[in-house]
C-alpha cells in the first residue's frame, strides 16, 4: 500500500509538472502568435506605405516632366526673343548709320540755300 501511494503521489507530482510545461508552451505560443500578428500588421503598414510612397514617385516624376516642358518651351521663346533682339538691334545700327550719314549731308550741303528742310 506505501509503495502503491508513494508511487501514486510520484505520478501526481510527474502529472503537475508535465501540467506546468504545457502551461508554459500555451503561453510561449501564444506570445508568438501574438508576436506574428504584430509582425504581419507592421508588414501590412509598411507595405501600404511603400505603395504611397511609390504613388508619390510617380506624381512627383509627372510633375517634374511637366516643369521640363515648361523650360524648354521657355528655353525656345528666350532663343527666339534673342534672335529678334539681334535683328533689331542690327537694324538699329544700320539706322543709326543712315542717319549718321543724313545728318553729314544735311551739314555738308545745306549751307545757305534758305530752304527748309
Amino acid at each position: 500500500m506505501d509503495v502503491t501511494g508513494q508511487a501514486f503521489e510520484d505520478m501526481q507530482e510527474q502529472n503537475l509538472r508535465l501540467l506546468q510545461q504545457l502551461r508554459e508552451k500555451d503561453d510561449a505560443n501564444f506570445k508568438l502568435m501574438s508576436e506574428r500578428i504584430k509582425a504581419n500588421q507592421i508588414h501590412k503598414l509598411l507595405r501600404e506605405e511603400k505603395d504611397e510612397l511609390a504613388e508619390q514617385v510617380l506624381a512627383l516624376k509627372a510633375q517634374v516632366e511637366a516643369q521640363l516642358q515648361v523650360v524648354q518651351k521657355l528655353e525656345e521663346k528666350e532663343r527666339g526673343l534673342q534672335s529678334a533682339l539681334g535683328a533689331v538691334e542690327k537694324e538699329l545700327a544700320l539706322r543709326s548709320q543712315a542717319l549718321e550719314l543724313h545728318k553729314r549731308k544735311v551739314s555738308g550741303h545745306g549751307g545757305g540755300t534758305g530752304v527748309p528742310r
